[in-house]
């Protein structure tokens, strides 16, 4: 296999010329650069992604924290995010936190020793604070980290509000809502506020199954549910996230 030191040779330059070339981090000549493009295509020479990474302080890797695998609308965030991220240079590697919050700040930890270059989190096992004290390059999905890191989720107000609406044209007057607000700082909470707001203001009576807010596996679902069989076949209409639908 190739190496820089062959390319070189082959070229008629030094290797730092080659470096330059390659990381894009300096002045090569036009004749010198011809040279080493076709020493490179000659002797078939991969640069090592490794050593390129740790010559800018970069990994090329963006960590995504996720609660569960198991939840239909994370497994399509995945997909898409690797997709992205692939476009851009970038490398994904996931961490499936399951509610520990340990295997979160591993993540994080990483973050803040350059072994990753970013976070995308969509967890919420963590204090705030220790994403606070991380000045690296953090995007939360879904739970307001405050103001310095960068906050993405949909529009819960108008999906609370679209969701009540349904029900009330459906004819609907014995609702149950599965699941409830979280005691953390997330804008889904508005999912949930705005529901209730607009059954309250059509007079439908709403009954409400709260759960443990940070479980969401198929098993916790499957079992609490089973257990509410006798109120929710009462029930002539069901608000629930996808989990609870499922």
């Amino acid at each position: 296999m190739a190496t820089i030191k062959d390319v070189a040779e082959r070229a008629g330059v030094g290797i730092a010329t080659v470096s330059r070339m390659i990381n894009k981090t300096g002045y090569v000549s036009e004749e010198s650069g011809k040279r080493i493009e076709a020493a490179i295509r000659e002797l078939n020479f991969v640069p090592n992604e490794r050593a390129r990474n740790l010559s800018r302080k970069k990994s090329g890797i963006i960590g995504v924290i996720i609660p569960d695998f198991q939840t239909p609308f994370y497994a399509s965030l995945l997909r898409q995010v690797e997709i992205e991220l692939y476009a851009y240079g970038y490398k994904t590697m996931v961490c499936n936190t399951v509610k520990t919050s340990d295997r979160e700040k591993e993540y994080i930890d990483m973050l803040d020793r350059n072994m990753v270059d970013g976070i995308i989190t969509c967890a919420l096992s963590v204090e705030d604070s220790v994403y606070q004290m991380v000045d690296k390059p953090i995007v939360s999905m879904d739970h307001d980290l405050g103001e310095r890191i960068p906050l993405i989720h949909s529009d819960h107000q108008k999906g609370g509000r679209l969701a009540a609406e349904h029900l009330a044209g459906q004819g609907c007057r014995k609702v149950i809502q599965i699941g409830g607000r979280f005691p953390v700082n997330t804008p889904s909470n508005d999912r949930y506020l705005e529901f209730e707001r607009v059954m309250t203001e059509k007079n439908i009576s709403v009954q409400k199954l709260e759960m443990e807010w940070n479980h969401i596996d198929y098993a916790y679902y499957a079992h609490f549910l089973q257990d509410c069989r006798d109120v929710l076949k009462d029930a002539d209409g069901i608000f629930a996230s996808d989990m609870g639908a499922i």
